[in-house]
């Protein structure tokens, strides 16, 4: 019975630390690349903008595919989002040279409102990433291990 105490809090631990392991490689990244999103948005020059931009786009460099594994849809799809953003980057150094002859406030709205929905469909691809069907078969398997160990505990 104390074995199973020990072992009922050992997974409680475990899976506590398995949890915050997955959020800090899966969520969190993601977490700063809009934070860099959010900074270009902000940003008072298209160089500048263009730096955070290209920051956020080296962080999601490995991501590829679409996370979401039920009805996956374009604006999941890390490939679209990131082909997205490089147009956007184009766009921002394309500003910044002094052969730019376009309206400078208007194509920073324009990049501004796009960052807007990159910062919304990222934040729906990371909630599929981290909801993944093996992660979510794990915490089936580790609820199950923890409420077998219990009821051993109570007896």
């Amino acid at each position: 019975m104390k074995i199973a105490g020990i072992v009922c809090i050992g997974l409680i631990v475990i899976g506590l630390a398995i949890a915050a392991h997955a959020y800090m490689t899966v969520v969190y990244p993601i977490d700063r690349a809009i934070g860099y999103l959010n900074q270009a948005q902000t940003a008072g020059s298209p160089s500048t903008m263009a730096n955070y931009m290209e920051q956020a786009r080296a962080i999601i460099e490995e991501r590829q595919g679409n996370p979401c594994w039920i009805l996956p849809t374009e604006s999941t799809n890390w490939d679209i989002i990131k082909a997205n953003l490089d147009e956007c980057i184009q766009y921002a150094r394309n500003m910044a040279s002094p052969d730019f002859n376009g309206d400078l406030q208007q194509g920073m709205d324009d990049i501004r409102g796009k960052l807007r929905v990159f910062c919304e469909q990222m934040t729906h691809a990371v909630s599929w990433s981290y909801f993944s069907p093996i992660n979510i078969l794990l915490g089936i398997m580790w609820c199950f291990f923890i409420l077998v160990s219990a009821a051993y505990w109570v007896d």
